[in-house]
């Protein structure tokens, strides 16, 4: 049950007190005795409001008695968490330890709704740790400068052209071959509508024995392919159907809409078209400039992970565990699933010997053992962990805040990468208060990580875009363990078409 509380009650009072178990490093005990008229009212505002929406057979909406809504163990349940959490929330201030996460807890005795006697709660969690002044004066970080030539412009035309193609109609009807491009209507297992699909024959996109079969036919051709339904599709369009239908025969009906030929571009006007411009110069502009942001994004990446190697370089603190855990899986979880996205839709840390075995096997981690990984896996969290504290400390120290125009300057960036433009993203984070909420903690941080990058010794560097490359693909291969000659490391395609037509999921 949702929470229905939106509200709190500004008449309570709180005389809990609050005792000092153990600290242990950076984990607090503590005993909290609550009087049990205190913890009553909690309980009695949750189940007050929970009774306005509460329903029973035999009584009105709304009419449902308290002493039988308390019956329900769920409420009970509820009720009871909702009180200890909002009388923990009015107390904080009352702890020699600030907490940092939230608490564990465990009732030493229970609430009894009818016996007055006192609640005794005893609470776990962690503190933030103290973390050391770092002199950044003394820390030099390379500032790459880097010129965009004509010969960068045309190489990153034509690596569009090798990932983009066009279609034009046929100059006379003929059957289909090899590389030309079919709009396509799919039925599955008798469905009244077919999925309608653009595929490229030859492009590896059907099976090779339905290709085989498409080949050669013509516009309103319709081709019957039989098939064995797999036994574990569990994700795509139609897995329903599939787990209905697993193991069993069935047919699937495509039907030739559209046969049409498939061009390559070459730079000229047409492909300046293609864009929404009228000349090969205005093109090329337009590939300078898409160049030229993604080496701003870059060169910003490359110096905050030298900041935040350097920064915590001879540090010396414990960082919460709880948040190094959740790093550690975090990044296997990630590392993973550049490896085999469809490896880890049900990720868990007690398979991972599991899933490193299968990965391993396709190339990636080349000799190291699964052991050797999680060691530097989980150096690397405690990096991570200790950077971030090191940032909370920069924006404590520096009093480092965020403005409107931050937040806009953000929403602003962000519109660049989905269709619906700037009103859509808007939109989204107007109506997703939690998700403005995480952008604003990042904004936060990267303001504070920006400062202290203006505080370091910055080397300018002279370097060529390859050299640049090469760099961010030693950091993903330290970090991700990519591999060299796989096509996850190849440098994104940022003048790809398809980036400007992403649709925000």
């Amino acid at each position: 049950m949702n929470n229905p509380i939106n509200s709190e009650n500004k008449s309570m009072q709180t005389d809990t007190k609050v005792n000092l178990i153990s600290k242990n490093d950076l984990k607090c005990k503590y005993e909290l005795t609550i009087p049990h008229s205190k913890f009553k009212e909690h309980v009695d505002f949750y189940l007050s409001a929970t009774q306005k929406n509460y329903k029973m057979d035999g009584f009105r909406p709304g009419k449902v008695p308290l002493s039988l809504i308390r019956k329900n163990s769920k409420i009970k349940e509820e009720s009871e968490n909702y009180a200890f959490q909002n009388e923990f929330s009015k107390i904080m201030k009352n702890f020699e330890h600030a907490p940092l996460t939230n608490p564990k807890k465990d009732f030493e005795s229970s609430f009894d709704y009818e016996k007055d006697s006192e609640v005794k709660v005893n609470i776990e969690f962690e503190t933030s740790p103290e973390t050391p002044e770092v002199d950044l004066t003394k820390i030099n970080i390379e500032n790459p400068k880097v010129e965009v030539s004509k010969a960068d412009v045309k190489k990153e035309m034509e690596l569009w052209i090798e990932k983009n193609e066009y279609t034009v109609p046929l100059e006379s009807a003929r059957p289909c071959k090899e590389g030309d491009t079919l709009n396509v209507s799919v039925k599955f297992y008798g469905s009244k509508d077919g999925d309608k699909l653009q595929i490229k024959l030859g492009a590896g996109v059907l099976l090779p024995d339905l290709e085989k079969k498409v080949l050669g036919k013509n516009e309103g051709d319709v081709i019957e392919y039989t098939s064995t339904v797999p036994e574990n599709v569990k994700h795509g369009p139609h897995a329903e159907e599939f787990a209905k239908l697993a193991g069993k025969e069935v047919s699937t009906f495509l039907t030739i809409e559209k046969i049409m030929d498939t061009k390559k571009y070459e730079i000229n006007e047409h492909m300046a078209k293609s864009w929404g411009l009228a000349t090969v110069e205005a093109l090329e502009n337009k590939f300078h400039e898409m160049i030229t942001d993604k080496l701003k994004i870059n060169i910003n990446s490359y110096r905050k992970f030298l900041l935040s190697e350097k920064s915590v370089q001879g540090l010396k603190f414990n960082v919460p565990e709880s948040y190094l855990d959740a790093e550690y899986m975090n990044t296997f979880y990630d590392i993973l699933k550049k490896m085999d996205s469809q490896m880890v839709h049900n990720f868990s840390m007690d398979n991972l010997e599991t899933y490193f075995e299968s990965v391993k096997e396709k190339g990636f981690f080349e000799s190291k053992t699964l052991d050797k990984v999680k060691e530097e896996v989980l150096e690397n969290s405690n990096k991570r962990i200790m950077f971030l504290f090191l940032i909370r400390k920069w924006i404590r120290d520096w009093d480092v805040k965020i403005t409107q125009q931050d937040i806009d300057s953000y929403i602003f960036e962000e519109s660049k990468k989905y269709r619906g433009g700037l009103s859509e993203v808007q939109k989204y984070y107007k109506e997703n208060a939690d998700e403005l909420e995480k952008a604003r903690a990042y904004i936060l941080e990267e303001k504070a990580i920006a400062d202290a990058l203006s505080r370091v010794v910055s080397v300018d560097k002279e370097m060529k875009i390859k050299d640049l490359n090469e760099k961010m693909l030693e950091i993903r291969q330290k970090v991700f363990y990519e591999k060299s000659d796989n096509k996850l490391t190849k440098d994104k395609k940022t003048s790809s078409k398809e980036t400007k037509t992403s649709e925000k999921k």
